[in-house]
């Protein structure tokens, strides 16, 4: 089919919000695949229920003489979302050479199909890559992106995470696989009820290459599962452990190395509000098109205590 910019400008007047919530969730972190704790529907400041815990108190004899103890399992979260734009302009030329050449690659499909794929390719790539970042980097006291507001390893630092007693130091091939037993060997002292449950060490992308690389490198048996997905991995389970090894987009050039259930880390976002959505439109007195995506985005750990970092 033959698709057009200005198609395109009519097709997001519809369906904006629904192009922007499949940009979002094609991020690394929002992935299903990685279990953390995504929350979807929170407006700017609110309130999400966290059901982790893995501990009760449970009383023997007659349930007549039971005491009833408080519920900790049950807990709301205050969290917080952050307005985040993207604002583009384009040279109506360019752009519609851009369209056509996008066009050819989409192949023949429906009209909302084709419009859809070429939205996201213009612009998921660096949405998604940014976004990690500011979930698992955030800082507000920093500069650019990252500042806009406080991501995971910054509220995890803030507040008691079990430390190893050791800095996390960058991973290559001679120290990865003992600062990475430093992690493990912590929370199994720590936090002996996740030995039986799945957890992840969350890690850049550099480190776990380096990681992966260097347990080959001992002969270490690489699990079935590793080896029949092994043509696009982002997570390994670590030798005689519930513990998957798992390289983070966000954490990309960072040291961090930090151990914790999957769903003790929730990115937050909103994708139900009206004002969350991408629009195109052409501006006529400058002869371009304006791309603005708006969205919300921010980042809560549920317990920082139930966390293991490389740190003194």
């Amino acid at each position: 089919m033959a698709i057009s910019t200005t198609g395109m400008v009519d097709y997001t007047q519809g369906k904006g919000k629904t192009v922007i919530k499949t940009i979002i969730l094609q991020g690394n972190s929002m992935n299903p695949a990685m279990g953390l704790g995504v929350e979807e529907e929170v407006k700017l400041t609110g309130k999400v229920p966290d059901i982790t815990a893995v501990d009760c108190t449970l009383q023997g004899g007659k349930p007549s003489d039971s005491v009833a103890t408080g519920d900790d399992t049950f807990v709301d979260l205050d969290v917080t979302n952050t307005y985040v734009t993207l604002h583009k302009e384009y040279d109506t030329y360019d752009f519609d050479a851009k369209v056509t050449k996008l066009a050819k690659k989409q192949g023949t499909r429906s009209d909302d199909d084709a419009y859809l794929a070429e939205l996201v390719e213009l612009t998921a790539m660096q949405l998604t890559q940014e976004n990690d970042k500011m979930l698992w980097l955030g800082d507000t006291t920093g500069a650019g992106n990252l500042a806009l507001f406080d991501g995971f390893v910054k509220e995890i630092k803030a507040g008691s995470p079990i430390k190893t007693g050791s800095a996390a130091v960058k991973l290559d091939s001679s120290n990865a696989v003992a600062e990475v037993e430093k992690v493990v060997n912590k929370m199994v002292d720590s936090l002996p009820a996740f030995l039986s449950i799945k957890t992840r060490l969350f890690m850049s992308p550099e480190g776990f290459f380096n990681y992966r690389r260097a347990l080959e490198k001992q002969n270490v048996a690489v699990d079935k599962n590793t080896k029949e997905q092994d043509a696009n991995i982002d997570s390994i389970q670590i030798p005689g452990t519930n513990v998957w090894a798992t390289s983070v987009a966000g954490l990309a050039g960072s040291n961090e190395l930090i151990l914790t259930r999957p769903e003790n880390i929730k990115p937050i976002t909103d994708l139900v509000s009206e004002d969350t959505k991408i629009t195109l439109e052409y501006l006529v007195e400058g002869r371009k098109y304006r791309l603005l995506a708006v969205y919300k985005l921010g980042a809560k750990v549920a317990r920082v205590n139930e966390c293991v970092i490389a740190a003194v």
